[in-house]
C-alpha cells in the first residue's frame, strides 16, 4: 500500500498526457462530398515535417467521363491573406479517378489555407470540398513544421512527464494532510519537482522545441498570444508562488517559516493540481 500512490500517480500521468496528446493533435481525415451521382474524396494533409512541396490527392466519381470535369486546387499562405492561387489537379500516373497536385513549399511556421473546387468544362461550380464552409476564414489548413532533435524532444516530454507525476503526488499528499496526517514535508517536496521540471520542460526545452518546429523563441503572455506558450508561463508562475508559500518546509524543513498554515497549502496544492490539469486539457498550439 505505501507505493499505491506512486504506481497511480504514474497510472494517471499517462492517461493524462495520452488524453492532453489526442485532444492537441490534429489527425488527418477522410471527407467527402456528393451531388447525385458525382462523389469527391479527399484525405486531409494536416502538417508538413521538414522541407518539400505538399502532395495533396483527391478521388473523383462520376457517372460521365471525367474529362467532362475541371478538379483545382486553391490555396493561400497565411490566413491574413485574402487571395486564393489556383492550381489544376491532374490524374495521378497509373489511375483513372486520382487527381493530385502540389502545395509549395514553405519554411517551418508557415500555414498553408486550402480547399478543393470540382467545376464543368464551362466553368460552373458543381462541389466544393470541404462543402458549405466559409472558405476565406474556415479552409482546411497545412502547417508547415521543422524537425526537432530526438534529444531535445526527449527531455521535453520526460520533464513534462515528470512534473505531472508530482502534481499527482501535490493532490494525494493535499488530501492526506486535510485527513489530518503530517505530509506536509513530502507536498513542499513535490511541489518543488513541480516547479522545476515544470520550469525546465517549459522554458528551455520548451523553448527549443518551438523554435526546432516554428523557428520561434516565445509567443506567449505578455509579448504575444501563442496558447501553448501562455499556458506555460500561467502555469510556473502559479506553482513558483506556491513554492514560496511553503518555502519553510521546502527548504529549511521549518514549517513554522511556511507563510500559509497546513490545510490552507494543502487546498492550494489541489488548486494547483485542477489548474495544471486544465491547462493540459487545452490544446496544444503544436
Amino acid at each position: 500500500m505505501r507505493y499505491l500512490k506512486f504506481i497511480l500517480a504514474i497510472v494517471l500521468t499517462l492517461l493524462l498526457l495520452v488524453i492532453a496528446r489526442k485532444m492537441s493533435s490534429r489527425e488527418p481525415e477522410l471527407i467527402e462530398v456528393t451531388d447525385s451521382q458525382i462523389k469527391l474524396s479527399h484525405t486531409t494533409v494536416t502538417e508538413k515535417v521538414g522541407p518539400g512541396e505538399v502532395r495533396i490527392e483527391a478521388k473523383l466519381t462520376a457517372p460521365e467521363s471525367l474529362d467532362k470535369y475541371i478538379l483545382n486546387l486553391y490555396y493561400k499562405i497565411g490566413k491574413e491573406s485574402a487571395e486564393y492561387a489556383r492550381t489544376k489537379m491532374v490524374l495521378a500516373t497509373g489511375t483513372l479517378d486520382r487527381f493530385s497536385a502540389n502545395l509549395p513549399s514553405l519554411p517551418k511556421g508557415k500555414r498553408i489555407y486550402y480547399y478543393l473546387s470540382l467545376t464543368d468544362s464551362q466553368g460552373k461550380t458543381i462541389l466544393t470540398l470541404p462543402e458549405k464552409i466559409n472558405l476565406l476564414n474556415d479552409p482546411l489548413l497545412v502547417k508547415f513544421k521543422g524537425k526537432v532533435a530526438a534529444p531535445i524532444l526527449a527531455a521535453h516530454i520526460w520533464a513534462m512527464f515528470g512534473s505531472i507525476f508530482f502534481v499527482f503526488l501535490v493532490l494525494f499528499y493535499s488530501l492526506q494532510i486535510l485527513k489530518g496526517k503530517d505530509s506536509l514535508r513530502n507536498l513542499s517536496i513535490s511541489t518543488m519537482l513541480v516547479t522545476i521540471l515544470s520550469f525546465l520542460g517549459g522554458v528551455p526545452l520548451g523553448i527549443l522545441v518551438t523554435n526546432q518546429t516554428f523557428g520561434e523563441i516565445w509567443g506567449g503572455f505578455p509579448v504575444f498570444t501563442d496558447i501553448t506558450d501562455t499556458k506555460t508561463s500561467i502555469l510556473i508562475f502559479y506553482w513558483v508562488i506556491l513554492l514560496f508559500l511553503m518555502k519553510g518546509s521546502a527548504f529549511k524543513k521549518d514549517k513554522i517559516l511556511n507563510l500559509l498554515k497546513d490545510k490552507t497549502l494543502a487546498f492550494f496544492g489541489i488548486l494547483g493540481f485542477l489548474l495544471t490539469l486544465m491547462i493540459y486539457l487545452i490544446p496544444h498550439s503544436i
